[in-house]
């Protein structure tokens, strides 16, 4: 813990949108616990994400669960957060949504403040889940100006304007965390296997982004990043969106190159644990200054 706040004192002198988050606060009441949570704990869902994670409970242990039954707390999030835990932190670097706010509202208007505010809707509950945790993680907000990236050996790789919205990092691993404002509706595939947002009123919405297959050259930009360093993607949408059976079979979800569309309660559920068994390593500060060079506001500055 004192080598990673040493690194992020560091990198906070370096970018002043740096900032460390920690959590002394112990939920103990159901008032206090995260909105995902309740969201669980106060009616039924209906979704692929329930399902999964339903059938992950029973990989809980009951002898080590505080609370009165494994059963009476529909979901895998960790007894011991809503119980409380020690002080935790995680070090915040940029600002979710910066690109979109501003420059990208000349383009796209309305659609990029929609994006701009679910991108801080994910940002919100990526810094809840990660000062649950008892390791340090480094969060990253909005990288742009990815191309030409060298590293691991590898040879150079662009993403011409493309950005990365979020990404967690460790000293193990990493996760890229691609937020879709797509809106309520039913979020899943055509027959022609496109993907589609299905909204109440009937309208069809084309979603190009579940058809996307650049789930793989973000990864190896960060891959390059951090020496070699593997990691995942997955996809978050607003609560509000259902998912349809068929989202499984969506281009960007192709095992191997891409990743799972889920809802924004997962993130706050603890769903990504299983990419971060605990405890994590500190992250390399070359790693954390290689992303860092690459945020938006940085870019900015320049």
């Amino acid at each position: 813990m004192a080598a990673s706040s040493q690194t992020g004192m560091h990198m906070r002198r370096a970018d002043p949108s740096s900032r460390t988050i920690r959590n002394q606060e112990s939920l103990t009441r159901r008032s206090e616990l995260p909105v995902g949570v309740q969201a669980v704990l106060e009616g039924p869902t209906r979704t692929l994400y329930e399902t999964a994670k339903h059938a992950l409970v029973s990989s809980m242990s009951e002898a080590k669960c505080r609370c009165p039954s494994v059963a009476s707390w529909p979901t895998h999030f960790p007894c011991s957060i809503l119980m409380g835990r020690m002080p935790m932190s995680v070090t915040v670097h940029g600002s979710p949504g910066w690109s979109l706010t501003d420059s990208g509202g000349a383009k796209y208007g309305s659609d990029a403040r929609r994006g701009a505010f679910h991108e801080r809707q994910v940002a919100r509950a990526l810094e809840q889940w990660l000062t649950a945790r008892a390791d340090h993680f480094h969060l990253f907000h909005d990288l742009e100006g990815l191309n030409q990236v060298r590293g691991a050996g590898m040879k150079p790789l662009s993403l011409g304007s493309a950005n990365i919205d979020h990404v967690v990092l460790t000293g193990a691993t990493w996760l890229i965390i691609d937020a879709k404002g797509c809106g309520a509706g039913t979020l899943g595939l055509d027959t022609d296997g496109k993907g589609m947002l299905v909204k109440a009123d009937g309208t069809a919405v084309p979603q190009r982004w579940l058809d996307d297959r650049r789930a793989y050259s973000r990864g190896g930009i960060i891959y390059r990043l951090t020496g070699g360093l593997r990691g995942g993607t997955a996809w978050i949408v607003p609560d509000t969106t259902l998912l349809h059976p068929s989202i499984k079979h969506a281009t960007c979800s192709t095992p191997g190159k891409g990743g799972p569309v889920l809802p924004m309660r997962a993130i706050t559920d603890g769903y990504f644990d299983r990419y971060f068994p605990a405890p994590q390593p500190a992250a390399d500060p070359a790693h954390i200054e290689a992303l860092a060079a690459y945020l938006s506001t940085r870019q900015q500055q320049s």
